[in-house]
């Protein structure tokens, strides 16, 4: 009985998942960054490096890492990564990968923050 309730509130909430979706892509402040080649070349880079993430980590984080740089390189002065995947987060890994995460994001000039308060 527990099982089947639980199913059918999985199913309800897959049917509603596109409009879900669509809602929020086409909010005002919210942007849709397509992956470029200069994305998909660094997320490959990444793959061969020292930190170890998912492909579909490596992906987020070569689009925050280009994106944040231009976004400095055009004048942005408070550039921001805000997510709740701590495999994303510098302090949250291994030391040496934390470290080279940590160096990633400074060199691209974006400072991360464990959740969407900014602190």
């Amino acid at each position: 009985m527990m099982l089947s309730r639980f199913e059918e509130h999985v199913r309800a909430g897959l049917a509603g998942l596109n409009e879900t979706l669509r809602t929020i892509t086409t909010s005002a402040g919210v942007e849709i960054v397509r992956l470029d080649d200069a994305m998909l070349d660094l997320s490959l880079e990444l793959h061969f490096g020292e930190i170890e993430l998912s492909e579909f980590d490596r992906a987020v984080l070569a689009v925050v890492l280009i994106k944040g740089r231009s976004l400095r390189e055009s004048g942005e002065t408070d550039v921001n990564f805000c997510g709740l995947d701590s495999d994303l987060w510098p302090w949250e890994k291994q030391p040496r990968q934390g470290a080279e995460l940590k160096k990633l994001y400074d060199d691209a000039g974006v400072r991360v923050y464990a959740g969407f308060t900014l602190t």
